[in-house]
């Protein structure tokens, strides 16, 4: 995966949008989820960016253009799920969340937080490193959980998780 600035940029502006919403649902901080909303309109322009400079380099072979179009729109699809997520903790007069739902968005917020790192620093090809296959791990865990629970803001954890999946599988190719 060929990373640009725009890229880099997008990662790590996404990267901060993840682990805040994921704060504001642990803490139920409508703050925290009121600063995701506010920056959702730059990581929405700045992914049109980026897919705008991948289609700018005319020798790029189609396959391999694709493959990064597809990644570009997985990370702006995490921003996406971030802000529904936030909207979902500013719109409820109280996010109380069980336990296990409590244990599920926390292994979420390690597990995707290191994956968007590892994305970041250009380690998705690395999928034979134990640390890489355990946070996979880890991530599929909490898609299958989330796709199970019938809270929205579960649901939408699992629906994280399995973007992030996909993204890492993107950035592999």
């Amino acid at each position: 995966m060929n990373t640009s600035a725009d890229l880099s940029h997008l990662l790590s502006s996404t990267t901060d949008a993840f682990g805040t919403s994921l704060h504001a649902l642990l803490d139920a901080d409508r703050h925290q989820a009121r600063q995701v909303l506010r920056a959702s309109l730059d990581r929405r322009t700045l992914a049109a960016e980026t897919a705008r400079a991948c289609r700018a380099h005319a020798w790029v072979p189609a396959p391999q253009l694709h493959g990064e179009l597809r990644y570009v729109a997985d990370i702006a699809r995490v921003g996406a799920l971030c802000d529904d997520l936030a909207r979902a903790i500013v719109g409820s007069d109280a996010v109380r969340l069980l336990p296990t739902q409590r244990m599920e968005a926390a292994v979420l917020l390690d597990a995707g937080g290191q994956r968007l790192r590892q994305l970041a620093d250009g380690a998705a090809g690395s999928a034979s490193c134990h640390g890489y296959r355990r946070c996979g791990s880890a991530l599929a865990e909490v898609a299958d959980r989330g796709g199970r629970d019938r809270s929205t803001t579960m649901v939408l954890c699992g629906a994280l998780a399995v973007v992030l999946l996909q993204a890492s599988r993107h950035a592999c190719r």
